[in-house]
C-alpha cells in the first residue's frame, strides 16, 4: 500500500479509526477509575552474606547472587506459598491465588534488592500485607540458603509504611488506551480496506481495470416527474463531466451512431447519465434520439410527465408505427408546465427525440434480440446523428447484453461506493462475450441516502420481474 493509498484509506475509514480510539481511551479511563481506589505499599528485602551463619559452601555464593538467582528469589517472594503463609498468619478469608495476584516482587537491575509491592483497598491494609509478606518471604528464602549452607540471608531492609502508600492516578490508563486504540483502529481499517471489494474512486478503477474512467459524474437527487430535457435545467454538477464523456465518445476518429448506457447492478445512475448525455448533445446542435431500453422497469415516461403510451415494445411487436412512438422533446418545443409532449415524428427536423419503453407485455429479451430491433436502429440511425439507448443493468438480466450486441459502443456505469470489483469483472466479461464495443467506464457518485433508496427500489423491481 502506497502513501497515497494509505491516506485515501484514512479519509474513507476515519470513522472506524475514531470510534476505536475513543472506545479504547474510554476503556482506559474506566480502568483508571476502577483502580484509583486501590492503594499500594512496598517493603524491601536485601540478599547479603550473613555474619551469623557459617559459609559451608562459599563457592555457591556467586551463583546464588547472580541475576537469575535473584529473579528466582523474587518469584518465591510473590508465590502462592508466601500468600498462603500470610493468610494463615493474619487469619484472612481469601484464596491464596487471589492474594498472590496482588503481590508483585521485582528485582531492580544490578542489585541484590527485592521490592515487594502489595495492593489493598486502604493504605493500612496494604502496609500490613506488605510487611507480613516480606517477613514470610524472608523466612522462606533463608530456609533455602540454610539448606545449602551458602551463608546468605534475605533480610527485611525496609518495611512498608502506610504514610508512603501510593494511589494510582485515575488518568494514567487514558493515553495507553488511546495508543492501543490507534494501533487497533489502523489495523481494523486496513483489514476493512482489503476485504472491501467496492469501487470507490477513479484510482480504484485505474488500479483494478488498468484504465481511467471516461468521466466522474456526481448524480444528485432522484429525478422528479418534470421533463428532464430542457436546456435550462442542466445540473451544473453533472454537465461538465457529461461534456467530457461526450467528447470521449467522439475521439478516435469515428463517432458511434448508437451508444448503450448501462449499469452493472443498479439502473438509476445510468439512466440519469443517458438523459444528461442526450440533453447535452441536443443543445450542442446534434440530432439525438433517446431510447428507453429497459422494458422490464420503465421510468422515462414518468420523468417526462407522460402517461403510459405506445413505445419501443409496441413498435417491436408490430402493433404501431415509428411515427407513434417518437416524442419530440427538443428543448425549443418542450411543452410548458411539465405537460407531456405529443408523439410526433418529424423526419429530419426533430432535434431531440424520445422513445419510451411502452407496454411491458411479453419477454423483453426476445423483443430486443429480434430483427425488428435491428431494423429500428437502422431506420432511426438514418435520421439522427446519435441514438442513445438507456439500458437496464447488465447483471440482473441479459437484456443489456443483447442491446450491447446491437449498439456500436457501450458505456458501463460504475456506482462509487456500491458496485463491487467482481461485479464489474462479470459485467465486462458478459459484454465481451457478445463482442460489444465497450467504450469505457463512467464513475457515478451518489449521495448515501440516494444509494440506499436505489438499492431498495432495485430489490422491489427485481422482485416484480
Amino acid at each position: 500500500m502506497t502513501l497515497d493509498e494509505f491516506l485515501r484509506m484514512l479519509r474513507r475509514r476515519w470513522r472506524i479509526l475514531l470510534a476505536v480510539v475513543l472506545g479504547c481511551a474510554l476503556a482506559g479511563l474506566v480502568a483508571g477509575l476502577a483502580t484509583s481506589s486501590q492503594h499500594t505499599a512496598t517493603a524491601q528485602l536485601v540478599v547479603a552474606p550473613s555474619g551469623e551463619t557459617p559459609m559451608a559452601n562459599a563457592s555457591l555464593a556467586p551463583s546464588l547472587l547472580s541475576s537469575s538467582g535473584m529473579q528466582t528469589y523474587a518469584e518465591l517472594a510473590g508465590s502462592e506459598r508466601v500468600a498462603a503463609a500470610v493468610i494463615a498468619e493474619l487469619d484472612l478469608d481469601e484464596p491464596a491465588d487471589e492474594l498472590a495476584e496482588r503481590i508483585v516482587a521485582r528485582v531492580p537491575t544490578d542489585t541484590y534488592v527485592i521490592d515487594l509491592t502489595v495492593t489493598a483497598v486502604d493504605a493500612e491494609t496494604a502496609a500490613l500485607l506488605g510487611n507480613t509478606a516480606a517477613a514470610q518471604a524472608s523466612a522462606l528464602i533463608d530456609s533455602l540458603f540454610g539448606e545449602r549452607g551458602s551463608g546468605l540471608s534475605a533480610t527485611v531492609a525496609a518495611e512498608a509504611d502506610p504514610a508512603t502508600a501510593t494511589v494510582p492516578s485515575w488518568w494514567r490508563h487514558l493515553p495507553v488506551g488511546a495508543v492501543v486504540g490507534l494501533l487497533g483502529g489502523l489495523g481494523l481499517a486496513v483489514i476493512r480496506e482489503i476485504l472491501d471489494q467496492r469501487v470507490r474512486d477513479s484510482a480504484d478503477v485505474h488500479r483494478t481495470f488498468g484504465v481511467e474512467p471516461l468521466a466522474r459524474v456526481t448524480v444528485s437527487a432522484t429525478p422528479g416527474r418534470t421533463a428532464p430535457l430542457p436546456a435550462d435545467s442542466a445540473d451544473g454538477a453533472v454537465s461538465e463531466p457529461i461534456r467530457r464523456l461526450h467528447a470521449a465518445l467522439r475521439s478516435g476518429g469515428r463517432t458511434p451512431r448508437s451508444v448503450l448506457i448501462t449499469g452493472v447492478s443498479g439502473q438509476e445512475a445510468s439512466s440519469t447519465i443517458a438523459v444528461s448525455l442526450a440533453q447535452l448533445a441536443a443543445t450542442a446542435g446534434e440530432k439525438v434520439l433517446l431510447v428507453e431500453g429497459d422494458l422490464r422497469a420503465p421510468r422515462l415516461a414518468g420523468r417526462l410527465g407522460c402517461p403510459q403510451q405506445p413505445g419501443l415494445a409496441d413498435y417491436l411487436r408490430g402493433t404501431t408505427g415509428i411515427e407513434s412512438v417518437v416524442i419530440d422533446a427538443s428543448p425549443q418545443v418542450t411543452t410548458p408546465n411539465g405537460r407531456c409532449p405529443s408523439p410526433v415524428y418529424r423526419r429530419g427536423t426533430t432535434r431531440l427525440g424520445v422513445v419510451t419503453a411502452g407496454s411491458n407485455d411479453g419477454t423483453p429479451v426476445d423483443l430486443l434480440g429480434s430483427g425488428a430491433f435491428a431494423g429500428f436502429l437502422d431506420e432511426v440511425a438514418a435520421v439522427y446523428d446519435t441514438v442513445i439507448v438507456d439500458g437496464p443493468a447488465v447483471l440482473p438480466s441479459s437484456d443489456s447484453v443483447v442491446l450491447a450486441g446491437r449498439a456500436e459502443a457501450t458505456v458501463l456505469v460504475v456506482e462509487a461506493g456500491r458496485t463491487r470489483r467482481d461485479e464489474v469483472d462479470q459485467a465486462l466479461a458478459q459484454l465481451a462475450a457478445v463482442g460489444a464495443g465497450t467504450a469505457g467506464v463512467v464513475l457515478a457518485e451518489l449521495p448515501a441516502r440516494t444509494a440506499r433508496g436505489q438499492a431498495r427500489a432495485m430489490v422491489r423491481g427485481n422482485g416484480g420481474g
